[in-house]
């Protein structure tokens, strides 16, 4: 985050915390480091694990009709109620 772009985008975030475009921009330009450095990323995920944030990683493939997904993590819970809106005949 010593680009210039990287400290423009840090400076704007802490002033002006709840914008997201603010928010947005420092996730890409981290994002952007944490490609370029992989051991920073897994250093990152450390120093957040120590500091009580849940790190998890989740990747969801659906193929077909009436795909439906529901990804929980860290003891969340997730709910899908399914009501078919059509039936195929053979």
């Amino acid at each position: 985050m010593t680009t210039p772009a990287g400290v423009e985008a840090v400076g704007d975030l802490e002033a002006a915390p709840e914008e997201a475009t603010n928010v947005k921009a420092v996730e890409a330009a981290l994002a952007k480091v944490l490609k370029a450095d992989y051991p920073s990323g897994e250093e990152l995920a450390k120093l957040l694990q120590s500091a009580g944030v849940s790190v998890a990683n989740q990747t969801a493939n659906i193929v077909g009709d009436n795909g439906t997904i529901g990804q929980a993590s860290g003891g969340s819970t997730v709910k899908i109620s399914y009501t078919p809106t059509h039936s195929k005949s053979g």
